[in-house]
């Protein structure tokens, strides 16, 4: 049976571009109202027409989920506008730039943790009051299988994930009595232009600066092995949807993992794979 989320609101941080815009429409097809932030401001027009186009009303706030203020200000414009936030996604974040610990300055970490950590914080912190006074909401925080796993280069974006997580509990546990839930996603990569730039990133960081992820039908290969490593975008929203349903409601201060098996190990058998098939270097 499709999810119904008719007459509830969800608010969604990074909503314009890959993982936030996929989410947007997934609700906004379940019937949600949709209040949608990002930095930029440009790609919100045409996901506005999208959504309109589905039936549903969405509004968007340019925001920085890095600033506390900001964050104050994108859910006081959605209870102004809609009178309440029934979901919050925490979406917004980015993996770069990618930087060793013993390299690692000042405005890197700032750079990935305002939006990746900050964000989630800030953001769960401003709607959870209404929440709570409305005797319900889910929030839900986007992770990543770097928050469980030590991956080179990636530091930043590991802890602030790992922090992420936590919070997700924290709030679950805090929160209950009012009827809010809060869970968290391993997420494996997802086939967006963010984690096109993370994969080539660490591929070259491993590689040497001339690495290039393989093409479909290099060395003989098909598409199949990058397939196994990028999620398309709307089957990640498809497994939201399901958690901000009421049917999940006992689903709550969990972990989940929507890696494709990836965090139990899967993801090295899929490197092996594609070295099998000869296209990652010697």
């Amino acid at each position: 049976m499709p999810v119904q989320l008719s007459g509830q609101v969800a608010l969604v941080t990074g909503a314009t571009r890959g993982i936030g815009r996929a989410l947007s429409l997934a609700l906004a097809a379940a019937g949600a109202t949709v209040v949608g932030t990002a930095r930029d401001p440009e790609p919100a027009a045409s996901l506005g027409d999208e959504i309109d186009g589905l039936g549903a009303a969405f509004t968007f706030v340019q925001a920085d989920v890095g600033r506390w203020e900001d964050c104050q200000r994108v859910a006081a414009t959605a209870l102004e506008q809609h009178g309440r936030i029934d979901i919050l996604l925490n979406n917004a974040g980015t993996s770069l730039p990618q930087v060793r610990i013993d390299e690692l300055e000042e405005d890197d970490w700032r750079a990935v943790a305002g939006p990746t950590l900050d964000g989630p914080l800030f953001m769960s912190r401003a709607v959870l009051p209404g929440m709570r006074e409305q005797q319900g909401g889910v929030v839900i925080t986007i992770a990543s299988g770097a928050g469980i796993q030590g991956l080179a280069t990636m530091g930043a974006y590991g802890m602030s994930k790992a922090a992420a997580i936590q919070l997700a509990r924290v709030i679950a546990v805090e929160n209950m009595e009012f009827g809010v839930r809060a869970n968290a996603l391993i997420v494996g990569a997802v086939a967006t232009d963010l984690a096109l730039a993370s994969l080539v990133a660490r591929g070259r960081d491993m590689f040497g600066p001339d690495w290039a992820p393989p093409a479909p039908g290099d060395n003989g290969s098909s598409a199949s092995g990058m397939d196994a490593l990028m999620i398309p975008p709307e089957n990640l929203a498809n497994a939201v949807l399901m958690l901000c349903a009421p049917e999940a409601r006992e689903i709550n201060g969990a972990v989940i993992a929507v890696d494709r098996g990836f965090s139990a190990g899967a993801y090295n058998s899929a490197l092996i794979g594609l070295a099998a098939a000869g296209v990652l270097p010697a």
